[in-house]
């Protein structure tokens, strides 16, 4: 997203108008509901250090916020737990940690309810005719070009958009669904310290020693090998892809 700033700061700016309310949404709300899991739990900690709350400042880590900027995918300060406050430890170990994906694959889905409403009316009926819903509304086919503002683009497939004023709603509702899959995706994997790891091992039955043996340094190695390769890229496609299939059956 960065090189974009070189080579065209208004389009760079015009999309920061879109993106970065869309990050704050997906990191807050994924925070904030590990927290109001946890309490419902029978674990305050979150509320008495004051990260129960959607005010973005006490949850945003510059670091992994950035990255989602511009990468894609990232990270916010995980909401303080204390696992001895549970009323049923491993159940409600599972349940915090799935309470953060939960939220961004509530928000994912509500998000691509609102591209299914606004498709009605967004393109014109000859795109309709020509392209299915599912290349007009996922992230890799028009809707990408909507998105990224390049609307001229569209032409050379034969994409036309009937109503202008609908794009802003489309795109503000793809980057809203696109990162929160991002996220979804990002922490289901099992690997300290993202949340999948805790859900692993709460399966296994073994949290404490599972977390302490492999978070050491893990979480670099993760790093390298999302920076350096697109398997996370092709996952969330694969995700997204077939997670709004299903809504789309019945649109």
């Amino acid at each position: 997203m960065f090189d974009l700033l070189t080579s065209d700061p208004a389009a760079f700016f015009d999309m920061a108008l879109y993106r970065v309310p869309a990050v704050l949404v997906a990191l807050v709300f994924h925070e904030f509901a590990h927290g109001l899991a946890a309490f419902w739990c029978g674990d305050s900690t979150a509320r008495e250090r004051g990260r129960l709350t959607l005010n973005p400042l006490p949850h945003l880590d510059v670091f992994g916020t950035l990255m989602l900027l511009v990468a894609g995918f990232g990270w916010a300060k995980p909401v303080p737990v204390n696992p001895t406050n549970f009323r049923h430890r491993r159940l409600d170990d599972f349940l915090v940690s799935i309470a953060g994906i939960t939220m961004n694959l509530l928000i994912f889905s509500l998000s691509t309810v609102v591209l299914i409403i606004v498709d009605k009316d967004l393109w014109t009926p000859m795109t309709k005719l020509l392209y299915p819903i599912e290349q007009r509304m996922s992230f890799s086919g028009a809707l990408g070009f909507v998105m990224y503002g390049e609307i001229a683009g569209l032409k050379q497939y034969g994409i036309g958009i009937a109503d202008m004023s609908l794009v802003p709603v489309a795109r503000f509702a793809g980057f809203m669904g696109m990162l929160n899959i991002s996220i979804a995706v990002f922490n289901l994997i099992p690997i300290p310290p993202l949340d999948g790891s805790h859900v692993l091992a709460d399966a296994v039955g073994k949290p404490e020693l599972f977390y302490n043996k492999y978070a050491s340094g893990i979480g670099i190695v993760l790093l390298l090998l999302m920076t350096q390769t697109n398997w996370l890229g092709r996952a969330i496609s694969f995700v997204a892809d077939n997670l709004q299939a299903l809504f789309f059956r019945f649109a």
